[in-house]
């Protein structure tokens, strides 16, 4: 796979090892406020190689990752009010561009009743899942806005899985494979901190940042793979043509 590969992406398989590991020591040896800022400075340094790397930037992307680093800067100050209202608010609004940037594929793309099926019960899925952490969460959050922009982040992710889901289910492709694995990494880190911060799992912040490194060296290989990007273009055209 290109992850490994291309142009840069040994690079990139070198930076999401060396991320890994400087998150797990974090976690083992330091405080949940080194930790955040280590993740901070992790992310900030992925987006720094994003610019090195990719020539021709995706708008979307570009602001969804600016808001990512912002998440995570948000994320250091977390027992504030404003830090946790702004962690929610910033990742939520990162998972609702990534899925403005696959507006175009899906609408001259089309649907199929297949995947919609498929799209719809992993919907109602995840849907579930929210409910459930809403439950571990609701009673522990002091602020009003907390809670709404909870759902906020909830909701974006639950549409950015169907919108990763679809977009795999019809191409097929390593572009795709990329974006579904690096949705796939954020549904589990998210998932992992809640159940680490509100419940008190502290062995899930290793499942957390282990997913949260991998998610964004398949974003940076989504991002870079402009082969990928050149034969998704000319396959929208044919399906796009076959409607």
């Amino acid at each position: 796979m290109k992850f490994f590969n291309i142009n840069g992406g040994k690079g990139i398989f070198t930076l999401v090892f060396l991320v890994l590991l400087v998150n797990l020591i974090s976690v083992y040896f330091y405080d949940l406020h080194v930790m955040r800022i280590v993740r901070f400075g992790s992310t900030f340094s992925f987006i720094l190689v994003y610019f090195y790397l990719v020539k021709n930037q995706n708008l979307w992307v570009t602001l969804a990752l600016f808001l990512l680093v912002c998440r995570d800067f948000a994320h250091i100050f977390f027992e504030s009010d404003w830090g946790t209202e702004l962690y929610f608010f910033f990742a939520g609004l990162s998972y609702t561009l990534f899925c403005v940037e696959r507006i175009p594929f899906v609408r001259l793309s089309g649907f199929k009743k297949l995947s919609l099926l498929f799209a719809a019960l992993l919907t109602s899925g995840n849907i579930l899942i929210l409910y459930i952490l809403s439950g571990f969460v609701e009673g522990q959050m002091q602020d009003l806005l907390e809670l709404p922009l909870f759902y906020f982040l909830g909701s974006s992710l639950i549409v950015l899985v169907s919108c990763a889901f679809y977009y795999n289910f019809v191409l097929n492709s390593n572009r795709s494979l990329y974006f579904a694995l690096m949705v796939f990494g954020f549904i589990l880190a998210d998932i992992s901190a809640c159940l680490a911060y509100y419940n008190e799992f502290d062995e899930l912040w290793y499942v957390d940042r282990f997913f949260y490194a991998l998610s964004l060296g398949f974003l940076m290989s989504f991002a870079i793979d402009t082969e990928g990007l050149r034969r998704e273009q000319e396959d929208i055209k044919i399906l796009k043509d076959s409607f």
